[in-house]
Formats: C-alpha cells, structure tokens, sequence
C-alpha cells in the first residue's frame, strides 16, 4: 500500500478540521464588528437629533467615527484588521461617501432627506455581510427598503430625515447588541 494513500477515516478528520479552522477564522474576523456598528449607532442617533439642516455633523461626526472604528480596529484585532484592507470595505464606504455626498448636489432636500438613509443602510449591509453578519445585513437591507418606502409620503423632508435617523440608530444598535459575542 503507498504510504502517501490518504485513509477515508483521515480524510474525514481532516476535513472536519478544516471546517473547524474556517469556523473560528470567520468569528475572529467578524467579533468585533458590534463596536464599529455601536459607534455608527451613535453616529445616527446624533444625526437626529441635530436634524438634517446641520452639515456641519457630518463633516465632523464621520471623521471621528472612522478615527474611533480603526482605533478599536487595531486595538482588538488583527484579523479584523487585515480585513478591514480588503478593498471591499474601502469600495463600500467610497459608494456611501459619493452616492451621499456627490447627491447633495444633484437632488431636492425632500428626495435627499430619505436617500441619504437608504445609502447608508445597504452600505451597512455590505459591511455587516463581509463581516459574516447575515441577520444584521438583512434588517439593514429592510431598514434602506423603509428609507425608499418613505419618499412616497407626503410629510415635511425634517421629519422624514429625524424619524429615519431615529429607526436606524436604534436599528443599527439593535444589529450590535446581536453581533457581540
């Protein structure tokens, strides 16, 4: 017999064993991943209660909340580190910078009102699904749906923009509370 014949019960164990290294890596990888969106839910919760008329908040608050996620970034982990220079997580938050930034030159203050949360919600949706956070992507995928849902209404765009802001600060909390470990 060739000593280099891999037995079915090996295989079997070694196999399971690379599913058990998978597991582990993908938790790493996404067990932190609460503090980011606890700081964002922060972020959220800011914008509305300032409302939607002070851009000012989010020159500052953006800043400051990317300063404080890289921080606990490379404070706690590694891997999530690593991951984080994955281009996808740059692309997304490139989309999110653009589509809401670049869309205040281009749409109304009542469109802009609703469109600024739908973006930020699949944005969130993105981030949370690289981090192996399915539950979390999926309930900031019907948070940007309610935020798309919202521009047929006819209510003041200030109330639209503070109610959205409101949803997804407790929402996005929400999302932490289920991805701490």
């Amino acid at each position: 017999m060739d000593s280099t014949t891999l037995r079915p019960e090996d295989a079997r164990l070694l196999l399971a064993e690379i599913e058990r290294a998978r597991r582990a890596t993908r938790y790493r990888i996404g067990q932190y991943s609460w503090i980011s969106f606890a700081i964002w839910a922060t972020v959220f919760a800011g914008a509305a209660i300032v409302g939607p008329r002070l851009v000012l908040y989010w020159v500052v608050a953006v800043p400051v909340a990317l300063a404080l996620t890289a921080a606990s970034d490379m404070l706690l982990s590694e891997a999530r580190t690593a991951r984080r220079a994955d281009w996808r997580y740059w692309a997304i938050g490139a989309a999110i910078s653009i589509a809401n930034f670049g869309g205040g030159w281009l749409f109304t203050f009542s469109f802009l009102a609703a469109w600024t949360w739908f973006v930020l919600g699949m944005g969130f949706a993105g981030f949370a699904w690289l981090d192996h956070h399915r539950g979390a992507a999926l309930a900031l995928v019907g948070m940007a749906l309610l935020a798309l849902f919202s521009l047929g209404l006819d209510i003041d765009p200030e109330t639209v923009y503070r109610a959205l802001a409101g949803v997804f600060a407790a929402g996005t909390a929400a999302c932490a509370r289920g991805m701490k470990p």
